[in-house]
Formats: C-alpha cells, sequence, structure tokens
C-alpha cells in the first residue's frame, strides 16, 4: 500500500502535518511574486485551503503532492513511453550544469525565492542568484580554442644524426663508426 498513490499521498500528508505545528508566521516572509504552483492550483482546492491559508503552508503540502505527481508521471513515461523517457533525461543531464542553489532543499522550501529581498541602503555583497547566473553563463561560454602551436619546421637535410649519448646503436660503414642515422 505504501508503493501506490494513495500510500505517497498519505505519507506526504502526515510530514506535512508534522511538520504544521513547527511553522511560526515569523518564520515566512510576504512574497513579493505569485508563485506559479500554488495559484489557482486544483491540488489546493481540493485540501480545502482557503484564500485565507498563508502560502508557506499551502506550498508545503502542494510541493510534496508535486513529488508524488512528478514521480508517477516519470514511472508511466518510462514504462510505455521509452523513446520519450530516453529523451527526456538526455535533456536532464545536459541542464544540471553548474551551481544550483534552488535544487535539492526540503520540499517545504522548494519553489520559494532563495534571496531575502533587499532592504533599501543596505545592498548585497551577492546573491545565490547572481551567483547561480554566473556559474551558468560561464557554463554556456563557448571554450575559447587559442590557436595551436606551430608545426615543428620541416629538416633541411634528409638524414638527422641522433644525439651522442642515445641509446641507439650505432652503425657502420667501412672502417668508422658514426653515431646512428634517424630513420625518419
Amino acid at each position: 500500500m505504501a508503493d501506490s498513490i494513495e500510500g505517497r499521498v498519505r505519507g506526504s500528508v502526515d510530514a506535512f502535518l508534522r511538520w504544521l505545528p513547527r511553522w511560526r508566521i515569523g518564520t515566512s516572509k510576504a512574497r513579493t511574486r505569485v508563485c506559479r504552483l500554488c495559484l489557482g492550483s486544483p491540488v489546493a482546492t481540493a485540501a480545502g485551503f482557503d484564500h485565507d491559508v498563508p502560502h508557506a503552508v499551502q506550498h508545503a503540502l502542494l510541493s510534496r503532492m508535486r513529488v508524488i505527481v512528478d514521480e508517477a508521471v516519470d514511472e508511466y513515461t518510462a514504462r510505455n513511453l521509452p523513446l520519450v523517457s530516453r529523451e527526456l533525461s538526455k535533456t536532464t543531464t545536459h541542464d544540471h550544469v553548474g551551481y544550483r542553489p534552488d535544487e535539492g532543499l526540503a520540499l517545504e522550501f522548494q519553489g520559494l525565492e532563495t534571496d531575502p529581498e533587499p532592504e533599501p541602503g543596505q545592498p548585497f555583497l551577492f546573491t545565490l542568484a547572481e551567483l547561480a547566473e554566473a556559474d551558468r553563463a560561464q557554463a554556456q561560454a563557448p571554450e575559447v580554442i587559442s590557436d595551436p602551436a606551430p608545426p615543428p619546421p620541416i629538416p633541411t637535410k634528409r638524414r638527422q644524426h641522433c644525439a651522442p649519448n642515445s641509446n641507439w646503436p650505432t652503425i657502420t660503414r667501412g672502417r668508422s663508426a658514426r653515431p646512428c642515422v634517424s630513420p625518419w
């Protein structure tokens, strides 16, 4: 039963209900942007959330439900649409390059802003979004290939002699021994 969707939903709702008493109004900030996950969500309506429910509370439950739905869709796609699944896995492997501060967060914080709102007169030295954007730009920048080294000069002599301390055997012609002649 725990592997079925109903069991996963029940487990997520239980985890949400354990988290809910620890939530405090002071721990959340007012959002400046509309959350695409929570605005007009049919899951929030089915859960009975009214317009008076704080966004952080709604978002915590809806993000848990979203993970369950995403996993179910991924399982269905992998089982019934292998070509689509393969194509999607290729695109996700290429997309996960660089620093991403909004990934790997607890379910209650996924989709929320990673940086606080700046206060007037107190600018930030840096923000997590700026770091992620700089890393993304660096990863997407094409590698600059410098000019290759010039080719070695073509020898004017047809034969080149090996160094005197070479491990090559000496070749004798007639009576005198000369250093070896390189075949190249």
